[in-house]
């Protein structure tokens, strides 16, 4: 981490760039975040987290990720032709030989998304037809981007279906216009504007509150200076490119597709997050699974990757598909990478890349002219390539089992906080094991993984047990538990008044108990939890109770007032939190009728609640992924996010 972190700053200490920063995320929870620079030099305003950047071809994913809401929805399809949503693409001409001739057929959706269209970017060489004239158009759209009457979305991209392609329509590779032309098709599709479409599909379920097609007034001091590099230094460059304002001052006319966006880490950092995590990120479904794999995996044809790895150097080792680079020979690439990532970068620098393979998450921000292949990246890319990641959670679970062997039977608050210096929601964790053990192998740590994955911070509570488990201690451990996390609320990052409690089993009732005024959060003078969530808990100690957790907590013989005082049932009143609860029907190890017991108890005081109960499920199913009752979690999610609005 200390070699990545002193390369960036020799970037701005060499003059290389004015200012950057770096965000490395794994499994879905920040690793290394590091900046150096300003985001202008004149002010001396450092180049940091809240630094808004001109994202330029970045904005091609996300604009391929709103083209696959509308294939999901049946709304458009792959193979339908561009001239079906814009007529300037009906009777295209092609340059061949110096001369326009007929297309053989029309471009295709699918040739938009994979750069195989023959529409092309501009260039000032007559003796390259379809790029001047591409050139002349840009150069239209320049002397009228500040005017009374600037070029539309749309207008632009009939305009662009009115110049010769560079090619027929899937003979070949080249980079050019098509995403620009893509954002056209989506905003005819959807009858939105296609800032509306990406704001309300995209933007606004993904918290993704400072990306966009401009920066507003009250956000405009954060919004990055350019520069260009030459051998005489570093000197301010505000040019205005592909149709895009460097000011950023007003909502454009044209949003463009394939270069308009601006956005911060944090912020693409949720959008990269959502492709990593199949579609969904913090609970928020943005598109299925399998769309996800169909977007991330898409591959050109060969003659058409062939033409990609013969005129450009950087994409060598890469397929191409979907506006995104996807790596297929590692040994091939400029740098050292990893096989099945994907990811893109922008003119002035801004970089994405997601590692499926090891759920790496890797984005760099900078204002640098021409810096979209500079060796930055690739220098970078060396450097993160040999980090030492944190144990993986299959690595974490054989530690955590030794561990709860080895365990002394004793209070331990385990903490999986996300220090980004935003607060965030959290959750207390009490897992199961009959008060006999602590389960946090199956029912810690992965539940903390998950919550983390979502945006919630988490700690597991492990309370004392076996012959120190005799009421009241476990309560008393669950509740110094809460003091502690509230006590360090500021530096944990925490949002005090959102927070939940979970168990599972005997942990379920230890959490259950938080709930009642003789057991938890009134009698030990603590906030009140949001939420509790339980999985398949022990709640009676009555004749349906699990044996092994009676006999820690109150012994076998204990008294009918005992029994009555800590059977959770018999103590719920209004005052009791919303509580979600899951439980299996075949469950021999606690009887899902504790579960029924309770529900019924929360709907006769008048608690929130939402008890969801799966057939043929057994006892201790944690996470549960693969099986039928998978979806419990993000259930309990759901049931905790509605209670904040």
């Amino acid at each position: 981490m200390e070699q990545i972190e002193k390369l960036i700053k020799s970037f701005v200490d060499e003059k290389q760039v004015a200012g950057m920063n770096l965000l490395v995320l794994k499994d879905g929870i920040e690793v290394l975040y590091t900046q150096a620079g300003y985001a202008d030099i004149d002010s001396k305003k450092p180049y940091d987290r809240n630094t808004i950047t001109r994202l330029y071809s970045m904005s091609k994913p996300i604009t391929a990720a709103a083209a696959m809401i509308l294939v999901e929805r049946g709304i458009i399809s792959l193979t339908q032709a561009v001239e079906e949503f814009l007529p300037g693409f009906q009777n295209q001409m092609v340059w061949e030989n110096g001369k326009k001739v007929p297309v053989r057929r029309p471009v295709l959706i699918r040739e938009l998304l994979n750069m195989t269209s023959g529409l092309v970017y501009g260039c000032d060489d007559e003796n390259l037809p379809a790029e001047y004239e591409t050139e002349q158009l840009f150069k239209e759209i320049d002397d009228r981007l500040y005017g009374d009457h600037p070029m539309s979305t749309i207008e632009i991209a009939n305009r662009l279906g009115q110049c010769g392609l560079a090619f027929q329509p899937g003979d070949k590779w080249q980079y050019g216009t098509s995403a620009d032309v893509m954002g056209a098709v989506i905003e005819v599709a959807s009858k939105k504007s296609f800032g509306q479409f990406l704001y309300d599909e995209i933007f606004e379920p993904l918290g993704m509150k400072d990306t966009g097609f401009y920066v507003p007034e009250e956000k405009r001091e954060r919004l990055a200076t350019t520069y260009e590099w030459t051998k005489d230094g570093l000197f301010y460059c505000p040019t205005n490119h592909l149709g895009i304002m460097y000011t950023q001052e007003k909502a454009p006319a044209f949003e463009s597709g394939g270069a308009g966006l601006v956005s911060t880490l944090d912020d693409y950092a949720k959008f990269a997050g959502m492709l990593l995590n199949h579609g969904t990120y913090c609970g928020v479904k943005i598109l299925e699974p399998s769309t996800v794999d169909f977007l991330t995996n898409g591959t050109l044809l060969p003659w058409q990757k062939e033409t990609a790895w013969r005129t450009w150097d950087t994409m060598a080792g890469y397929n191409y598909g979907n506006f995104m680079r996807k790596m297929e020979e590692p040994g091939m690439a400029y740098y050292k990478t990893w096989e099945k990532e994907y990811g893109w970068d922008g003119w002035l620098g801004a970089y994405f890349c997601n590692s499926p393979k090891n759920n790496v998450t890797i984005l760099m921000g900078m204002q640098l002219k021409e810096a979209g292949n500079y060796p930055i990246i690739a220098k970078m890319r060396n450097v993160v390539a040999d980090l030492i990641w944190p144990k993986t959670y299959e690595q974490m679970a054989v530690e955590y089992h030794q561990k709860e062997l080895e365990r002394p039977n004793a209070y331990e608050l385990e903490k999986f906080p996300i220090l980004d210096g935003k607060k965030h929601p959290f959750a207390v964790i009490c897992p199961g094991g009959g008060y006999r053990a602590v389960c946090t192998c199956k029912e810690g740590y992965v539940f903390a993984r998950e919550l983390n994955k979502n945006g919630i911070a988490a700690f597991v509570v492990n309370y004392r047990v076996q012959e120190e488990a005799k009421y009241p201690q476990p309560m008393e451990d669950l509740a110094r538990a809460v003091k502690e996390i509230f006590a360090q609320a500021d530096e944990l990052c925490l949002d005090t008044d959102n927070y939940s409690v979970w168990g599972s089993s005997a942990g379920g009732h230890l959490a259950a108990s938080f709930g009642t005024k003789n057991m938890g959060y009134i009698k030990y003078n603590l906030p009140k939890p949001k939420a509790i969530i339980l999985a398949y808990p022990v709640i009676t100690m009555g004749a349906l109770t699990h044996l092994g957790s009676k006999e820690h907590l109150i012994g076998e013989d204990a008294s009918d007032e005992m029994i009555a005082f800590t059977s959770i049932e018999k103590q719920v009143t209004e005052d009791y939190p919303a509580t979600f609860v899951f439980h299996g029907a075949d469950d021999q190890t606690v009887p899902v009728e504790n579960s029924r017991m309770l529900a019924k108890a929360l709907k006769e005081a008048n608690v929130p609640y939402e008890y969801v109960e799966y057939p043929g499920v057994i006892h201790g199913v944690g996470i549960a992924k693969g099986l039928i009752c998978e979806d419990w979690f993000e259930r309990a999610l759901s049931f905790w996010r509605k209670l904040q609005k």
